[in-house]
């Protein structure tokens, strides 16, 4: 069946949604193939970093609780450090900050 026109309006937008995620799904795989990403992964285990789809967010679980977390992302060249409470930054060395979340 490939008039979609004859299927019902709530059917023809779901097909939309899909199509739209399938063709961003697979820019995202050809970027994470072709290494054309600002995100990698190194899991210590080899010396290659693994990509990670472009503008990825990374999440590190910091404690137990649900807000326990930062969320961390690289954009226009600049690292943002996302919390869900107020963050204190503090310098450790010329090339090091640790950042702890106040509750």
């Amino acid at each position: 069946m490939n008039d979609l026109t004859r299927l019902p309006k709530w059917a023809q937008t779901h097909i939309a949604n899909l199509e739209h995620s399938l063709a961003s799904t697979k820019r995202q795989l050809v970027a994470v193939e072709t290494r054309d990403t600002e995100v990698f992964l190194w899991a210590g285990l080899t010396e290659d970093h693994l990509p990670l789809p472009p503008r990825s967010r990374i999440v590190f679980k910091t404690g137990p609780a649900w807000d326990d977390k930062f969320e961390v992302a690289v954009r226009d060249g600049l690292l943002e450090v996302y919390g869900n409470h107020q963050m204190k930054v503090m310098p450790w060395a010329s090339n090091r900050v640790t950042v702890e979340q106040v509750r």
